[in-house]
């Protein structure tokens, strides 16, 4: 397959189309980071999506995002109306699922989790609807994705460089879910400049007030 470096992004996907004879399927992850950096100008991707949505090749385009920023896709949608033809809200995992986003993993990568962690880990992050403000009670039980990550990566970062074995007594040890998310935000937060550090404080005060309201 030949196509010249510069070329646009409708003639890419119809020369991978021939070459292949599949659709081709472009995910967008994070789509959020690009509308914050290029909200006031989002070219030349519109006009490249746009161009392939109009033209014949075979192809879907996955714009994953945070649902507080479907709104900033306007900007899109000037250019691509049928842009929220196809919609999907991803809810939290259930307790199978959670369970395989820990062990799997892990598995995968020669690794182990002891059963009692995986326990634990899924009743520590389970969404809480006991505070009615809660905007994670509508989903009550799920586990929280963000969480999850954080606290699985750190504790594969420690037993990886043991035996890959994740236990609930190193889980434990670091605190258990509330100490390795205060811990990762220390970690971020101390790598800032002073002046920033005392900015993102302020901020967070309003992203995150104890009312649990936003």
């Amino acid at each position: 397959m030949s196509v010249p470096s510069r070329a646009p992004l409708a003639t890419l996907v119809a020369a991978v189309n021939a070459a292949t004879g599949k659709t081709v399927v472009l995910i967008l992850d994070q789509f959020e980071r690009f509308l914050i950096k290029n909200a006031s100008n989002p070219e030349p991707l519109r006009e490249e999506l746009a161009a392939l949505e109009s033209s014949d090749a075979s192809a879907h385009v996955v714009l994953s995002l945070r649902q507080e920023f479907l709104a900033a896709l306007d900007v899109f949608r000037e250019r691509i109306l049928n842009l929220f033809r196809s919609t999907f809200h991803l809810l939290h995992l259930d307790a199978e699922g959670a369970r395989d986003a820990i062990v799997e993993p892990a598995r995968l990568f020669g690794g182990r989790c002891d059963e009692n962690l995986v326990k634990s880990l899924c009743h520590d992050l389970r969404a809480d609807a006991s505070v009615g403000l809660d905007p994670a009670a509508i989903h009550s039980g799920g586990i929280e994705l963000p969480f999850l990550q954080i606290v699985c990566r750190r504790l594969w970062r420690q037993s990886a460089a043991i035996d890959r074995h994740l236990t609930l007594d190193e889980y434990e040890r670091l605190g258990r879910t509330s100490g390795i998310i205060r811990e990762y935000i220390d970690d971020v937060v101390s790598s800032l400049p002073p002046r920033p550090r005392a900015d993102m404080a302020k901020v967070l005060d309003y992203l995150a007030p104890r009312s649990g309201a936003k």
